[in-house]
């Protein structure tokens, strides 16, 4: 999807994280969580994501989403306790191929949810490892997302119906890819734990004991730009147009229900105001550009690149400028020769 996302660009996330996110005003997990949706680190995000659309070079639009799930919606199961939230954010990341007039030729789409978690205890601080928490609520968090036992999925705790029933994911690897752990200290760091943060946000994978020593940089590299040496982070699910309440769901319900399931949803309810303020979306969009077209233009005046600058400089002789002596179309002295690449670009986001 972002190919030329690697381990660079994996450390720039995390140098920037722990800017934003050391020595918070509020320890918990919320309150930290909200600091990966505010405006600063998705522009640092759309940053990473345009430069690498840039080096791709193909007519594409790349739309990644970030969204807030926290208590909504919901799972039920006879495998839980009680109800439980899927996760506390969730990421998209649909990729489209163009065409040069842009029309769209195909379209993937993928997903991860993401289960927030802050570590209090000593041993936790020293080497953060799943579920992080000891709660019943975080043992009914690490069955549904490590074994993905079959559930009913309801838009709220308060929803009476199910919008998805007998939703069974099925997870495409052991450990699950589907979702992951991530975790942030509860409390300032000493230096005897802080070799095990070097990113605020760190991640595990969902299964019990796995240790978080994936940076949230590595993780999010890994989500768009995959690597054979990596840990799976994600899975692909069929986007639909238009998200419905149940529509065309299978049956049973799978995983690309789930998540165009949790679109609908997401669109549906404002983020949490204690944190995000009045009336504010639970998705963003990292904006992003692509190229849709490029043309040709003739000049009576041909360009070189000069060698010392790197800039375009005129080249009054109508010779071919270097490299292009055995172009098919150049007949040599007195021809007129300048080829101009226009880039359009189309910008997404919110």
């Amino acid at each position: 999807m972002f190919q030329h996302l690697g381990p660079f660009e994996a450390l720039r996330i995390d140098r920037f994280v722990n800017r934003l996110c050391r020595n918070p005003a509020a320890y918990g997990e919320l309150n930290q969580l909200h600091r990966l949706f505010t405006q600063p680190f998705r522009r640092a995000l759309e940053m990473l994501l345009n430069r690498s659309l840039q080096q791709d070079g193909r007519p594409a639009v790349c739309d990644v989403r970030l969204g807030w799930i926290d208590k909504i919606p919901i799972a039920r199961s006879a495998s839980l306790t009680r109800g439980t939230e899927l996760g506390d954010a969730v990421v998209f990341a649909i990729d489209e191929r163009r065409d040069l007039t842009g029309n769209r030729l195909t379209a993937t789409a993928q997903a991860v949810i993401l289960q927030a978690k802050v570590a209090r205890l000593t041993s936790q601080l020293s080497a953060p490892s799943v579920p992080i928490g000891t709660g019943k609520s975080s043992q009914n968090e690490l069955t549904l997302l490590s074994s993905w036992p079959p559930f009913d999925l309801h838009d709220t705790s308060g929803s009476r119906s199910p919008c998805l029933t007998n939703v069974m994911v099925g997870p495409t690897a052991i450990p699950s890819r589907e979702a992951w752990f991530i975790a942030a200290p509860g409390h300032a760091l000493s230096p005897l734990t802080r070799p095990s943060w070097p990113s605020w946000w760190m991640a595990g994978e969902a299964r019990g004991s796995a240790n978080c020593t994936t940076t949230i940089g590595d993780l999010i590299v890994n989500f768009l730009a995959p690597s054979p040496s990596a840990p799976p982070v994600g899975a692909p699910f069929i986007l639909r147009p238009t998200p419905l309440p149940g529509g065309g769901a299978a049956t049973p319900a799978n995983w690309s229900d789930l998540c165009n399931e949790i679109l609908r949803i997401l669109g549906l309810y404002s983020a949490p105001p204690s944190l995000f303020g009045t009336s504010q979306p639970r998705v963003y969009s990292v904006p992003t550009w692509a190229q849709l077209f490029t043309c040709v233009a003739a000049s009576d005046q041909a360009w070189v690149t000069d060698a010392a600058s790197g800039r375009l400089r005129p080249h009054h002789r109508y010779d071919p400028p270097f490299g292009y002596s055995s172009f098919p179309d150049w007949h040599g002295e007195g021809r007129k020769f300048f080829v101009v690449t226009v880039t359009i670009t189309r910008f997404g986001g919110d």
